[in-house]
């Protein structure tokens, strides 16, 4: 971005990205080490995973739509709160990326199923793919000469997109999961 922008955009975007992301992070990242050892445990006794993962994605999604509508709606008075009023315009940029970080918050369990699934290679190639859909990004938005909120916005539809994307190759990975655990308990006569 700092090629792209002026140096204090770039630096109030990157405060944005740190204040809201790191503790989100922090956050998903205990609750997807808890949600992977139990999913862990669940898959090796050969139950459905479908029940727990939607009461998970259920959770996320309402302990998260508060916090995120707060930021969206008062994003650059949090901001000023919390780290003066100095980065107050950084709270213009938590705003817009609340789609995005919603998004991520939510998907939190979506990694678990990569993991518990041993889709490793699947999870590195969604991870290239937005590698290099970012990438594509910006190089249009520089090409385009876009200002930093039209940037911002495609940046946060793309990725949020993205997103939920991996989301449902997620859930399409643990319904066939659970599908051939049906077949394999009617094959052993259970």
């Amino acid at each position: 971005l700092g090629f792209m922008f002026p140096a204090e955009v770039a630096g109030f975007f990157a405060m944005a990205n740190r204040a809201v992301n790191r503790p989100l992070r922090a956050g998903s990242q205990s609750f997807t080490d808890v949600l992977v050892r139990r999913t862990l445990r669940i898959s090796q006794k050969q139950k459905p995973l479908v029940p727990g993962l939607l009461k998970v994605g259920t959770i996320l999604m309402v302990i998260g739509a508060p916090i995120f509508v707060v930021l969206f709606f008062f994003g650059q008075e949090l901001m000023a709160l919390f780290l003066s009023e100095r980065w107050r315009s950084a709270g213009v940029y938590v705003e817009i990326m609340c789609l995005y970080l919603f998004t991520v918050w939510v998907g939190a369990w979506a990694p678990t199923v990569f993991e518990t699934m041993r889709l490793n290679r699947l999870r590195l190639r969604l991870n290239l793919a937005d590698l290099v859909l970012r990438i594509c990004l910006f190089s249009w938005c520089a090409i385009s000469a876009a200002d930093v909120i039209e940037t911002l916005w495609t940046f946060v539809i793309l990725c949020a997109g993205f997103q939920v994307l991996v989301m449902l190759i997620a859930a399409r990975a643990v319904i066939s999961h659970d599908a051939s655990l049906g077949r394999s308990n009617e094959g052993a006569g259970l």
